[in-house]
């Protein structure tokens, strides 16, 4: 019976850590089939589906690759979709590709300043869409 005007979707890296581990191919994939329904559950809704964000201090780490390695994978078909994508590497990443702690402090989770970026991004989006 919900009928919002928008969704924000964060989804993904947490599938490609220790437990349980999954390929960078079967999280899009799965990434993709929660679109999808989200898209049936609410068709009326514009969605913004957040990139999972970088993870690991710096770009040589394998979590790190394998999370551009997802982006890599939905991003086609994400654009095939009538869905907004949201890519905050820039707004995390210092030029060299280092992850800061004061963006995410364990390298993983976003901290205060994360989240302060992150809440600006999909603010910009949002007042665009319902003002």
């Amino acid at each position: 019976g919900l009928a919002p005007k928008a969704a924000v979707l964060l989804i993904g890296t947490n599938n490609i850590g220790n437990d349980p581990k999954h390929t960078p191919e079967e999280a899009a994939d799965g990434i993709l089939e929660v679109i999808e329904q989200i898209m049936k559950k609410l068709p009326t809704a514009k969605l913004l589906v957040i990139e999972p964000l970088p993870r690991g201090k710096t770009s040589d780490e394998p979590l790190r690759k394998a999370v551009i390695r997802i982006n890599d994978l939905i991003r086609p078909r994400l654009a095939a979709l009538p869905v907004t994508v949201l890519d905050l590497q820039s707004e995390f990443l210092l030029e060299d590709g280092t992850l800061p702690a004061e963006v995410a402090p364990d390298s993983l989770h976003p901290g205060e300043e994360g989240y302060r970026r992150m809440a600006e991004a999909i603010d910009a989006i949002l007042k665009t869409w319902i003002g």
